[in-house]
């Protein structure tokens, strides 16, 4: 094994996530924990909140994590959720226009969930549109986001 590299920096950072961040340094380095040579690393947020932060979780597990992190960012979490909302509606109006048939494994379960949310079937065209309404300004904003084919 080489000799560790001296006067390593972090220069920079990229691609955060709710997972990590990877960061970069101004030439390749190991961890402390004798893994890799390289120039940049993921760093898992966990990581870094054990190394800097006193009281951080011991809790590794995946489901105790997102326990503890899901009360996080209530505004984050209602966009997600008005997003989500959104979507399921739209794709309402589309099965409800297409004239919807599952074909295959994951249209089935696609078409189990709207039954369940009571997004399909429709009685009719008129309970269709009072249950997928949504804003116009999202037809709007989709105009100028999202380039004509």
């Amino acid at each position: 094994m080489s000799e560790p590299q001296q006067d390593v920096i972090i220069t920079g950072f990229k691609n955060p996530t709710s997972e990590g961040i990877v960061i970069e340094l101004n030439k390749p380095a190991r961890l402390k924990t004798g893994t890799g040579h390289f120039k940049e690393f993921f760093i898992s947020w966990d990581k870094i909140g054990k190394a800097l932060i006193e009281g951080y979780t011991e809790k590794m597990e995946v489901n105790d994590l997102r326990e503890l992190r899901k009360d996080s960012d209530p505004a984050l979490q209602d966009a997600v959720k008005e997003k989500l909302r959104n979507v399921v509606k739209v794709f309402a109006k589309i099965m409800f226009y297409g004239g919807w048939k599952w074909e295959n494994p994951n249209e089935r379960v696609i078409t189990m969930l709207m039954q369940e949310l009571e997004l399909y079937p429709f009685k009719n065209e008129d309970e269709m549109i009072i249950k997928t309404d949504v804003s116009e300004e999202l037809y709007q904003e989709a105009q100028t986001k999202v380039p004509t084919a």
